[in-house]
Order: C-alpha cells, then structure tokens, then sequence
C-alpha cells in the first residue's frame, strides 16, 4: 500500500505507526492542525515517530492550519493575500523543521 490518510489528533483515526508498516504503508498523509498545544512540537514528533517506522509524512494544509478563520469567498485581495502569506508561512516552518 502506497499511502494512507490518518487523523494524529483522533485516537480511532491514528494507528500506531508499527500498525501502518506492517500494512505496507510507507505513505501517512494527514492535515497540519492548530490545536491548544504547540502544533509545531506535535506534529514533528509525528513525523519523527512515523519515519523511524521507514513512513514518509505528506503534510496537508487546510483553513484549519491556521488560527485565524478564512477570509469570506467575496473578501478583498488583501485579505486573501495576507490569509494566504500566513499559510505559506506556517509551511516553511513545517519544513524547516
């Protein structure tokens, strides 16, 4: 099996990544969310743990990767242009780690 998508913040939507490799996954594609932790130090730690099982992470980001709430569909440029500089942002800090 190429790829599986999985949910690290829903226990019954996150196998244990043995689980995963024994399954033949060598892909785990799941979205990057903001929660009341510190998702950098969460989601590196899942990375980490996933690649030490021989599983690649392809890390989605959402609306949900962010704190602050999408802009409206009909919302300025600079509205969506500032939206989507902070999204990018929150990739090349996933990536730099």
């Amino acid at each position: 099996m190429f790829g599986l998508n999985i949910d690290p913040r829903n226990p019954a939507g996150n196998p244990e990544p043995s689980i995963l490799r024994d399954l033949g996954v060598q892909t785990a594609r799941y979205s990057f969310k903001v929660a009341q932790d510190n998702p950098m130090d969460f989601y590196e730690e899942k990375v980490r743990t996933l690649y030490n099982e021989g599983i690649r992470s392809l890390i989605i980001l959402t609306n949900e990767s962010l704190s602050q709430p999408k802009p409206l569909l009909d919302a300025s440029d600079y509205e969506w242009d500032n939206y989507m500089t902070k999204l990018a942002e929150v990739g090349v800090q996933i990536a730099s780690r």
